[in-house]
């Protein structure tokens, strides 16, 4: 998930079909049809706590590492 002013980086060039699901993606988004379930935020000095906690399958929503953290 990006912030409003979040920049997607990936080594590969995105096709014209995946740029256009992208887009009706945020589109759904930005109209609220769509939320995100956040469980937790781990700071990346707790990846392999996040990645234990993902295995345990007691997690509600989807586990983030924050590299800013």
């Amino acid at each position: 998930m990006l912030t409003e002013k979040g920049t997607y980086l990936s080594i590969k060039l995105p096709t014209k079909e995946k740029i256009e699901r992208l887009e009706a993606l945020n589109d759904i988004v930005k109209q609220g049809k769509l939320k995100t379930v956040i469980d937790t935020i781990y700071p990346l000095k707790d990846y392999k706590e996040a990645h234990r906690y993902v295995y345990t399958k007691h997690k509600v929503g989807n586990v983030l590492i924050d590299i800013k953290k």
